[in-house]
């Protein structure tokens, strides 16, 4: 299991596509990837997207 925690905040756009292509593959292989993240992109490429509101 991996847990990730904003992986690709403050990061060039190479470095952060290097990492999610990482997160990725490691999905592949069986891993179950976690992703907390305001990367909109990112979060596009994961297989569900769970949002969490703030309460009004």
């Amino acid at each position: 299991m991996i847990l990730a925690d904003e992986p690709t905040a403050d990061l060039d756009a190479a470095a952060a596509e290097m990492v999610t292509e990482g997160l990725l593959a490691q999905a592949a292989r069986g891993a179950t990837l976690v992703v907390a993240t305001h990367d909109m992109a990112l979060a596009a490429r994961m297989g569900r997207i769970i949002r969490l509101e703030a309460a009004a």
